[in-house]
């Protein structure tokens, strides 16, 4: 209900015409109930009532019962005021249980953010790695690719005649694996 003063005069509109009432499902001495459990009852105000209804006003709103279903009716000490009271209150309950569940979930927003704000990539970057060594051969290891790379600045074709030198002179068996490599790229 959101118009509590709407409510208020409604029932106040009803009230000489209303009486309290408890609305009982089954009977009271029911000896197979379950321990500790509630016994089917509705207590609310009677509106109004026909040959096979009764209309009843409870917490919440309203209702239609079947005179069928109904087992005893006892007259109770409620009013259509206490029950917009009773809605007034859970009305206020639940604003503040909203208010407090939307504070929270701010916070956690929050803390959220904070948690996942950017970070300067610069503030903690490691100096750039320093090129590989030029060897005598002539080749770097290029480590993305993990092959063997001739030196920039010296030509291909120069770098093979000089490695074919090399090994006819020397005759070295990891010269003519790094002439290999170098034909494959």
């Amino acid at each position: 209900m959101r118009n509590p003063p709407l409510v208020l005069l409604a029932a106040l509109a009803l009230a000489p015409l209303a009486r309290a009432d408890r609305f009982w499902f089954e009977a009271p001495e029911q000896k197979d109930r379950v321990p500790g459990s509630l016994p089917a009852v509705i207590d609310g105000v009677l509106l109004d009532q026909t040959d096979k209804q009764f209309h009843v006003r409870v917490v919440g709103g309203e209702v239609w019962l079947d005179k069928a279903r109904v087992v005893r009716v006892e007259k109770d000490g409620l009013t259509l005021e206490a029950i917009a009271q009773q809605e007034a209150e859970h009305l206020k309950a639940s604003a503040a249980a909203e208010h407090e569940a939307r504070q929270a979930r701010a916070a956690e927003a929050s803390a959220h953010a904070e948690h996942q704000r950017p970070v300067d990539a610069t503030a903690n970057a490691q100096p750039a790695p320093q090129p590989a060594p030029v060897e005598e051969s002539g080749l770097v290891y290029d480590p993305t690719l993990h092959v063997l790379r001739p030196v920039r600045g010296i030509p291909t074709p120069e770098l093979r005649r000089e490695l074919e030198l090399a090994y006819q002179q020397t005759g070295d068996r990891e010269i003519i694996k790094i002439l290999r490599i170098l034909r494959r790229h």
